[in-house]
């Protein structure tokens, strides 16, 4: 059985240059005033204008945003979004939540269905329920597994007028205006159950957001606030940043924390450090105060009262992945794999990996697979409706080889999962996936994961993928790459795509990291592109060249490689997971072409790797041992 692995590549230390912020694009909104709440969406955003309009701004063209549909409404407020629907509650003035159809985007439509609160504030959907928070001091549970008509499950009391909230894995985090945090397990999702309570100099408008292990707190009037949570049952405060003027709102992305203040305008920290955040630097407002803002990939969304604004911020590489083409190598686990038979719209139950796997900020040693072409490390929603990569909708926390609509009831193939021991690596294969709306249309594909985080998504045939969304996302929707989005280019036959997570060495021990040139970003490539043009990443580099005959070999095989210079060389041998295995050339050598014998007979059957590294430059070759 062929199996296939991510490449190692050599490490090197990267030095991340924290940068800055710049507008490119805005518009006023009507009458110049009062751009007040937002909440981004793929290519648009939704906007609330505070006691008239909600507006959806088309940013697909970012230096040209413009309004694509509007509405006049009383006091649209805050926005959740679950899979084409938007809620936006009302607020003291209509003393509901309003929902709309966004199927057509930019174009709204509203569905005649509310939901009646009292005074509602903040909300947020996950999966199949809606939570709603209010100023009287209530937490609003709703069933809307059916989108368009919410069933009122139940009301949890908080101590004070709850203001925001934010959900995160099995916790809802709720700012008390004026009292401090209170922290919910919601693992029983409709039952919310107060773990804790942190007394806060807050205002009467406090607003949450998180990520990590760490909730950010806008106080309105006495700074911002970093809480660690990492026992939801003890948060304690770790850091203030405090500032003159009104403190209203605050986003999260790339290790950046994005601050909105009435004063200074929209503000950027760096918070790799979260215990000593670093002003990075600020861009005051056009006329009057920042209020709300929006993150989605590079771009950050300002509601500015006067204008909406598009900034571009300059950011670091997000630290975990980045994806490159790497070779094809079917494993077929169909006979040898465990069947999950799963029906429309549904999740398998949890299934052991067999290791622990690091995935953006967590480790996990269970995933759930969806019928809808992902994985999750928490089912919250099966959703059919793909989303840009990142966005913070549900389902977040995902890998997506090909999230699309599915519904394999009744099919013969299905899921299989297997764990492979050499090299060790949890095998996600789907077969014959039938697209809902197509006939005889059925996508096969694979996901491999690696112990170190690494991941390769395999296509043997994609036959459209014009509907479906391919990627990785983190927990909270803020960090993510995208691989493909509605792509309607075709797509070659065979093709294997390699997400590899960026490490550090620590002894001998060679974690996977990558070289710039080696990798590509997808997202510098769009519908115009195709995949041929991305390069290879097993192409020689042509000052430095190494390879290996017989491969694969069993157990002898001859390295051969070629210096342009006299110099010290160095020639290894690693497995999969980074560990040396054998010194076959350290010394002086003169510029010319070499050769050694490398006889693996005392190592099993499997995957390895030889790393060159001469003056200064380095390569790196797959070899399999076949034993």
């Amino acid at each position: 059985m062929k199996q296939s692995v991510c490449l190692l590549v050599v490490l090197t230390i990267v030095s991340i240059s924290f940068g800055q912020m710049w507008e490119v694009g805005n518009f006023a909104v009507p009458s110049n005033d009062n751009c007040r709440h937002l909440r981004a969406y793929g290519d648009c955003c939704f906007i609330c204008k505070y006691d008239d309009i909600l507006m959806v701004a088309d940013v697909i063209e970012p230096c040209n945003p413009f309004v694509g549909d509007s509405l006049w409404l009383d006091f649209p407020c805050y926005f959740t979004i679950a899979e084409n629907t938007l809620y936006a509650s009302g607020g003291s003035c209509t003393y509901t939540v309003l929902i709309f159809n966004i199927e057509n985007l930019p174009e709204i439509t509203p569905v005649g269905e509310t939901i009646a609160t009292i005074n509602a504030a903040d909300l947020e959907a996950r999966g199949d329920f809606l939570y709603v928070c209010d100023y009287i001091g209530n937490i609003f549970v709703y069933d809307i597994s059916d989108r368009f008509t919410p069933v009122a499950l139940n009301i949890v009391q908080t101590g004070g007028s709850a203001y925001g909230i934010k959900l995160s894995e099995n916790y809802l985090y709720a700012g008390i205006a004026c009292e401090g945090l209170e922290i919910y397990d919601i693992s029983i999702p409709e039952s919310p159950e107060l773990v804790s309570f942190l007394p806060l100099d807050c205002g009467i408008y406090p607003m949450v957001n998180k990520d990590n292990d760490y909730v950010y707190m806008a106080t309105y009037s006495d700074g911002y606030l970093i809480i660690d949570v990492s026992n939801p049952t003890n948060p304690e405060i770790i850091s203030t940043i405090n500032h003159a003027g009104f403190d209203r709102y605050l986003e999260l992305s790339n290790d950046r924390l994005f601050l909105g203040n009435w004063s200074s305008g929209t503000i950027m920290y760096d918070i790799s450090r979260v215990d000593e955040p670093q002003y990075i630097c600020s861009i005051p407002a056009l006329i009057s105060g920042t209020m709300d803002l929006a993150v989605a990939g590079k771009y950050l969304y300002v509601a500015d009262l006067s204008h909406f604004r598009v900034f571009e911020y300059e950011k670091p590489p997000d630290g975990y992945y980045r994806s490159g083409r790497t070779e094809f190598m079917w494993i077929d686990i169909t006979l040898i794999g465990d069947l999950w038979a799963l029906g429309d719209d549904t999740f398998t139950p949890h299934i052991e990996i067999g290791f622990d796997f690091p995935f953006y900020d967590n480790i996990y040693d269970e995933l759930f697979v969806c019928s809808n072409g992902f994985i999750a490390f928490n089912n919250f929603s099966p959703s059919y409706w793909d989303t840009p990569i990142p966005c913070d909708t549900q389902p977040n926390d995902i890998i997506a080889p090909f999230w699309d609509n599915f519904n394999p009831t009744g099919s013969p193939m299905n899921v299989y999962t297997k764990l492979l021991e050499n090299p060790m690596c949890f095998v996600i294969e789907f077969v014959d996936m039938p697209r809902v709306g197509a006939v005889n249309e059925f996508e096969t594909f694979e996901v491999i994961l690696f112990p170190n985080g690494d991941i390769i998504f395999q296509y043997p045939t994609v036959v459209d993928a014009s509907s479906a969304t391919a990627g990785i996302e983190n927990e909270t929707g803020t960090r993510g790459t995208q691989l493909l989005h509605n792509y309607t280019t075709s797509i070659p036959d065979s093709i294997a795509i390699g997400f590899r997570r960026m490490g550090i060495t620590e002894g001998n021990r060679v974690e996977i990291f990558e070289f710039a040139e080696d990798f590509v970003d997808f997202e510098e490539y769009d519908n115009s592109e195709e995949f041929d043009n991305f390069p290879q990443t097993e192409a020689i580099p042509s000052e430095l060249a190494v390879s290996a005959s017989p491969n694969p070999f069993n157990p002898n095989t001859t390295v051969s490689y070629q210096l342009p210079q006299a110099g010290i060389v160095t020639i290894s041998a690693y497995n999969v997971l980074g560990r040396r295995e054998a010194v076959l050339v350290d010394g002086y050598r003169n510029a010319g072409a070499h050769s050694v014998e490398w006889n693996a007979s005392n190592l099993s059957s499997g995957i390895y790797f030889i790393l060159i590294q001469a003056n200064g430059n380095s390569h790196t070759l797959r070899t399999l041992l076949m034993r």
